[in-house]
């Protein structure tokens, strides 16, 4: 890694764009499954698949962990490069703004593509159709009840403000009170068994309340719950900022840790977990998923990251391109998802089939619409920084590397 204190962390970065695209399998795969979630997820398709099932649960034990902790990392970076206004600016512009607007665009095209998918699975495409046009009539069809996917931003513009008043308050603090919380801190993330073992303990604590899982607080108002369980990754993330030498550490073990996590969790889901029963968890159940997911969140963030920075720690032209995007095919894959998915219901094909479809239509949908209608206009200025130059378009193919276009 480099030693300049703010030099690009390629590997971090492509690391926090595929927890974002892995949003979209995630997505995916929650139509499919073969247990009824239509309460956190109102569509469920009759070509059903363990496959899915096991997708789902799997990257829901990890995703939005190491998201947070990213998050909680570029934010102490931004807050050390810019300052505590530069901070608050950039997040504004960077979270606030396109949670507030893409919410208002995406509420009403999520809920008519939701009622789409299940009218069209139940009486033909031609009664989704209309059922989609009757509620384009409705006024209350346009206004947002709940934050759906775009949730984690919403939680994220907390976790900011939390993060700065608490760093504010730590100055205030004897020197040798933080001096001692930094050597603690710096002493836990450099031994690779209690950085895993430690945080998974605290982690395992806040998902008993909520059942041995992680909840979604997709609600307006803040889940306790959820604020302490993401609230946790996302001030780890802050606090290893600064030892960020440790990182080049992390490729240490992190096949091993990769895979240890897959087969613990598959281990448990399928060996161990049948003879406590289904949900809700209480007991020796309850204790069991909890600690799963502690365990395999930390290990996995530990391990994705130093397989991040063994194999994707170096400029890449088309990997800078994937996760410029990823952040604007994630804001709007939830309706094209869910239309796709209601096209699909009533087809031949088998459920496998059909989830690879939809996720993969809705990427290339995604990236289509990012190149053709975001990357260079005043929306990639917003959500990528600047405006970058067309991926399509001849100037760009022919220089080989995109470059930043006029600020």
């Amino acid at each position: 890694m480099s030693s300049e204190p703010h030099a690009r962390l390629h590997a971090l970065d492509g690391l926090r764009g595929t927890m974002m695209l892995l949003g979209l399998v995630f997505h995916g795969a929650c139509s499919y499954v073969t247990t009824n979630i239509t309460k956190v997820w109102p569509y469920h398709d009759a070509a059903q698949s363990p496959a899915a099932d096991l997708l789902m649960s799997f990257l829901h034990a990890f995703r939005m962990p190491i998201f947070f902790v990213l998050a909680g990392f570029f934010a102490a970076m931004m807050l050390e490069k810019r300052g505590l206004r530069g901070l608050l600016t950039n997040r504004f512009q960077r979270i606030a703004v396109p949670f507030a607007v893409g919410l208002l665009v995406v509420f009403p095209l999520t809920t008519f593509a939701f009622y789409f998918a299940n009218t069209a699975a139940s009486a033909g495409l031609n009664e989704g159709w209309s059922m989609v046009v009757t509620l384009a009539g409705r006024a209350t069809t346009y206004l947002p009840r709940i934050t759906l996917h775009l949730w984690f931003l919403y939680y994220l513009l907390y976790f900011y403000v939390g993060a700065v008043v608490i760093a504010a308050l730590a100055q205030r603090l004897p020197h040798s009170v933080r001096a001692g919380i930094v050597r603690a801190f710096r002493a836990l993330a450099a031994q690779p068994v209690l950085r895993v073992a430690l945080p998974a303990v605290v982690t395992a604590a806040t998902l008993a309340p909520m059942g041995g899982y992680l909840v979604t607080g997709v609600a307006f108002t803040p889940d306790v719950y959820v604020v302490l369980a993401y609230g946790l990754f996302f001030g780890f993330g802050w606090l290893l900022y600064a030892q960020r030498d440790l990182l080049g550490s992390f490729r240490r073990f992190a096949w091993t840790q990769v895979l240890g996590a897959s087969a613990f969790y598959l281990a448990v889901k399928y060996l161990v977990a049948p003879a406590f029963g289904d949900e809700p968890y209480t007991g020796a159940a309850l204790a069991l998923w909890s600690a799963t997911g502690g365990i395999v969140a930390w290990m996995m963030f530990f391990g994705c990251t130093g397989l991040f920075l063994r194999y994707f720690d170096k400029p890449s032209a088309f990997a800078r391109y994937i996760v410029d995007g990823s952040y604007w095919v994630y804001l709007v894959h939830l309706p094209v998802l869910m239309m796709i998915v209601g096209l699909l219901s009533n087809s031949s094909l088998p459920s496998e089939l059909r989830m690879a479809v939809a996720i993969f239509v809705t990427t290339a949908v995604g990236f289509l619409s990012y190149d053709l209608l975001v990357r260079a206009t005043f929306i990639g200025r917003v959500l990528n920084g600047q405006k970058y130059p067309r991926l399509l378009s001849l100037p760009a193919i022919h220089a080989g590397v995109p470059k930043p276009a006029s600020r």
